[in-house]
């Protein structure tokens, strides 16, 4: 039989070597990494962010980004012709939203009619969250209130109605062991 404490010594510096190993490793991938982004890198992050930003006039809940549809590629052609150009992702935007419309961006501007779209949703949620805080309340009132008093603060006696209750269930019970001649062992 092997002791332990013979292997031990053995697994500690192993694993210790094995450690610094992966450290070492893993400085080394992030020294080699490049982090300098080009400014075609760039443009085409800002190009794909507006994608995002715009709806396709033609496919149901998709932006431009996502459709395959060679509307979406035109437009996302125009987005980066518009960006060589120099303009801004506002221009870009406010250009489309005057072709299409304000329905052709994927976030509302919060102005006019579309000031609904921002305000009820939180409103309905902040009153959801208030009933719901009030009907908890009073189902606890309400069962603290059941278990120990009645309205005028007289204490219930529930022993007349357990009793009741205990007795009408042994006598279903005396019943259906005499109907189906059960034995009650």
């Amino acid at each position: 039989m092997i002791k332990i404490s013979l292997i031990a010594p053995n697994i500690v510096p192993n694993f210790i070597g094995y450690t610094i190993l992966l450290i070492l490793t893993l400085l080394i991938s992030i020294a080699c990494y490049s982090s300098e982004l080009t400014e075609s890198d760039i443009q085409e992050d800002l190009a794909r962010s507006i994608d995002q930003s715009i709806m396709c006039p033609v496919c149901p809940s998709e932006t431009i980004d996502e459709s395959q549809v060679p509307i979406a590629k035109q437009m996302r052609d125009i987005v980066r012709e518009k960006l060589a150009l120099g303009e801004t992702k506002e221009d870009i935007l406010s250009y489309f939203s005057e072709r299409y419309g304000d329905a052709i961006l994927a976030k509302p501007p919060a102005k006019g009619f579309n000031i609904i779209v921002w305000i009820i949703p939180p409103v309905v949620i902040a009153l959801g969250i208030i009933l719901m805080l009030v009907v908890i309340r009073s189902m606890r009132n309400t069962v603290s209130e059941v278990g120990n008093e009645t309205g005028d603060g007289r204490s219930i006696e529930l022993e007349p109605y357990l009793e009741i209750v205990d007795t009408n269930i042994a006598k279903l019970k005396r019943e259906f062991y005499d109907e189906f001649g059960v034995d009650r062992n």
